[in-house]
């Protein structure tokens, strides 16, 4: 597993995923398609869980998830988003129902190995649920400890191995990716939060089934592992800073955990004829989820061009690929015909571009370059924030906020303020000495998006060295009136080409 041939380059932190589609691949299925396909098998294995592991009580927290429109995205989406919440959820479930079982512990850290091997987050499970064995009241300490360590062993045995493989094999303690996107400071804090928030309006409204359960005591006590793991996984959220990609995919593994929540809560509460009142709640809280993801779901071009446009496009269901994946295949399908096939591309659109064209490439954002990744910046971007802020009151008020705002986007482009696109290096992308540099986004762009962007502008050797071309590209497929920039049938190409060497 390599970025470009013989560069042992670890840009991704869903290896199980991965193997998986590459088994897939390994018997002639399309990438792509395989990608949708596990997505959509996983999908229907975590609403079979609810019915299978839940067989005394309704089981409606299935229904509550399959009308959520994130989780639906998702299935689709092609990343490991759903695949996750599965392991979370199997993994949540065994610990809830049965704790008290150390043959079902020690399967739990299995499960929960499986999760980190697809998400690095998955370690946050196996330190919740082996504090939870360790600190059960209700069992002597050498007891809880043995349950504890069946947990930590299931996971050591399954996690262990592939750790010390990938150690091995790129050098590195963590992924290009955890350099990039790592640390936290007030900029994060205030995405995660922001994130957070517009999470908490728009699908939070079943928490309020919690309010009708009748021995509340009972109920929180009994859910307390499920709470923390809601509880602990959106912290991590904010200390990351969220997400900028639609449909709260951030939130998509939590979900059938947090509908496992409303399941119980519904369950317990003690009103009129059972089931028939429990069917009702459920039947509600099912039309107000899908109600309102439909109302969060983009359907007309001009709809999805709006909700693209903006910073809060995240909380959109968008039913077609996103700028980057769309703009990026054709880009390099397009490269791959009108290039050299031993042309070296600089760029940012690391994901679509590169697979599509078949060429070298390197990440200019640093997800696929360690020595990107690893560059301290010469600007830190939560002290610049910091000072402008200067004390928290300046941003409870509207106008203070708008002057913050100003103030660094002045200074920055958005892009640069995301979590993930933070690390560039131009003097580092020059002595590379690419034959292309694709400045901006997936179609290019004669002004910085990146760090690595405004580097390169700034240089006297890139203008020197390199030259703009533009080119137009026809397109008339199925989707090209939801981009803004592809409305007329027509993408405009901008790159930079290496100039002849004198001799």
């Amino acid at each position: 597993m390599v970025w470009n041939v013989g560069e042992y380059v670890e840009g991704y932190t869903c290896f199980l995923w991965l193997l998986l589609i590459s088994m897939l691949g390994y018997l002639k299925c399309d990438l792509v398609i395989a990608s949708q396909v596990l997505g959509v098998v996983f999908a229907f294995l975590t609403l079979l869980l609810f019915p299978l592991l839940e067989r005394k009580e309704l089981a409606g927290g299935a229904l509550l998830l399959s009308a959520n429109g994130c989780f639906a995205l998702w299935a689709l989406g092609g990343l490991e988003t759903v695949g996750f919440g599965f392991f979370v959820l199997l993994g949540a479930y065994l610990f809830y129902k049965k704790s008290t079982e150390s043959n079902t512990l020690f399967f739990v850290g299995v499960i929960f190995g499986l999760a980190t091997m697809t998400r690095p987050e998955g370690i946050l499970l196996v330190a919740i649920t082996s504090i939870f064995c360790l600190f059960n009241n209700k069992t002597p300490f050498k007891k809880a400890l043995g349950k504890s360590l069946a947990v930590i062993l299931g996971f050591l045995i399954i996690y262990a191995p592939y750790f010390a493989w990938r150690l091995t094999y790129y050098g590195h303690f963590f992924p290009c990716t955890f350099y990039v996107k790592g640390g936290t400071g007030i900029l994060q804090l205030l995405f995660g939060s922001r994130y957070v928030f517009h999470f908490a309006v728009q699908y939070g409204f079943p928490l309020l089934a919690t309010l009708l359960v009748n021995d509340k005591k009972t109920f929180f006590s009994r859910n307390a592992y499920l709470i923390s793991i809601l509880l602990c996984y959106v912290a991590y959220i904010i200390l990351v800073g969220g997400d900028h990609m639609q449909g709260y995919r951030f939130f998509v593994p939590l979900l059938p955990v947090f509908y496992l929540l409303i399941q119980n809560a519904v369950n317990s509460i003690k009103l009129g004829k059972q089931p028939a009142f429990g069917i009702a709640c459920f039947a509600i809280l099912m039309i107000a989820t899908a109600s309102i993801s439909y109302r969060w779901t983009t359907r007309t071009p001009q709809e999805t061009i709006k909700a693209t446009s903006h910073s809060y496009q995240y909380r959109y269901c968008i039913g077609v690929p996103d700028n980057a994946a769309y703009f990026g295949k054709i880009i390099g399908l397009y490269i791959k015909e009108h290039w050299p096939s031993d042309a070296i591309i600089a760029l940012n659109t690391a994901g679509s571009t590169p697979y599509y064209s078949d060429k070298v490439a390197i990440d200019m954002l640093g997800l696929n370059d360690y020595t990107i990744a690893l560059r301290d910046m010469p600007i830190n971007l939560n002290s610049v924030i910091l000072k402008e802020i200067g004390h928290i009151g300046k941003l409870l008020s509207a106008k203070g906020r708008d002057e913050v705002v100003k103030a660094i986007t002045t200074r920055f482009f958005p892009w640069q303020l995301m979590p993930g696109h933070g690390k560039g290096h131009g003097e580092y992308v020059l002595q590379r000495k690419p034959h292309y540099i694709i400045i901006g986004p997936a179609c290019g762009s004669d002004t910085g998006w990146f760090f690595s962007d405004d580097e390169l502008l700034a240089s006297p050797s890139f203008h020197e060295q390199y030259q703009l071309r533009e080119v137009f590209i026809p397109v008339k497929d199925n989707y090209y009136r939801y981009y803004r920039a592809a409305q007329e049938g027509v993408i405009l190409f901008k790159y930079y080409e290496r100039r002849p060497v004198a001799h």
